[in-house]
């Protein structure tokens, strides 16, 4: 097996495993991402971006979301690769610091707010943002 073949086996905890590979270098990462990003299932900001789909992997490998996780839930926003909507409140939710979380919509149409409020364990008053 040369040095760059991918393996396939358990993660350990050294590099990201994608299908069921170990992916242990920047270009064994490349590889499979020029893959990922021929395919017509991957959102479109990663379409033919071999690039940015490496640089969301890792995103999400850092703050513990799976690869396709990492792909649906990261965004390229002002060039920063940035976490959104459900992946977010997937974080969240999955902290030993979090007590609770909720979130709402009020009000219809053009007058519609989405509200979330959050508890951390170590806080005594809680977070809302709308």
């Amino acid at each position: 097996m040369s040095h760059n073949a991918l393996t396939v086996g358990e993660n350990s905890n050294r590099g990201l495993t994608i299908l069921g590979m170990s992916i242990n270098s920047l270009t064994e990462a490349m590889e499979v991402a020029e893959f990922f990003a021929k395919s017509d299932l991957v959102p479109k900001d990663y379409k033919s971006k071999p690039g940015n789909i490496v640089v969301a992997w890792q995103k999400g490998f850092e703050v513990g979301l799976m690869p396709q996780q990492s792909l649906e839930t990261i965004a390229v926003i002002n060039g920063r690769a940035c976490i959104w909507g459900d992946g977010l409140i997937a974080l969240v939710k999955r902290s030993p610091k979090e007590e609770w979380t909720n979130e709402w919509i009020e009000g219809e149409g053009d007058n519609m707010i989405a509200y979330c409020e959050t508890k951390s364990k170590s806080q005594t008053r809680t977070i809302k943002s709308s």
